[in-house]
């Protein structure tokens, strides 16, 4: 049976379909990469680790496009991105120098995830109270 660390819920979904898309994204590589624990693949772990927080840039990225569009005198710096981005990045880091405890990676990818949802995520929720196709990300 496939390790699941983090369940998909509803919850996670701001109401803009190319961002719920990448939560739903994150959450499966989240599950890819602790199946690949669980069975104690480490070769796989390293590429799907980095995949992650390569995909997770690009959607911090997306996050920050919105944020300005639907905010504007606000500025949402790249620094903040870069913030939010290290603690994934820090944890690729040391898992390939390895200095990472294998068995603690799942939860630090599944407490990113969550406090990125909760944090970031509900200013997006607050804000936009309908689906979209997400004109604004073009």
């Amino acid at each position: 049976m496939p390790e699941i660390c983090l369940r998909w819920m509803d919850n996670f979904e701001v109401g803009i379909d190319d961002l719920d898309e990448d939560h739903r994204y994150m959450c499966r590589q989240i599950n890819t990469i602790c199946e690949a624990i669980a069975a104690g693949d480490m070769e796989v772990v390293p590429r799907e680790l980095s995949a992650f927080v390569d995909f997770a840039a690009a959607h911090i990225e997306r996050e920050t496009r919105v944020l300005t569009a639907l905010d504007p005198r606000r500025v949402f710096a790249a620094d903040t991105a870069v913030d939010r981005l290290k603690p994934i990045s820090d944890l690729a880091v040391r898992f390939n120098r390895g200095e990472q405890d294998v068995a603690e990676v799942p939860t630090e990818l599944v407490d990113w995830f969550c406090r990125q949802t909760i944090d970031h995520d509900a200013v997006i929720r607050s804000r936009f109270h309908r689906r979209s196709s997400t004109a604004c990300l073009r």
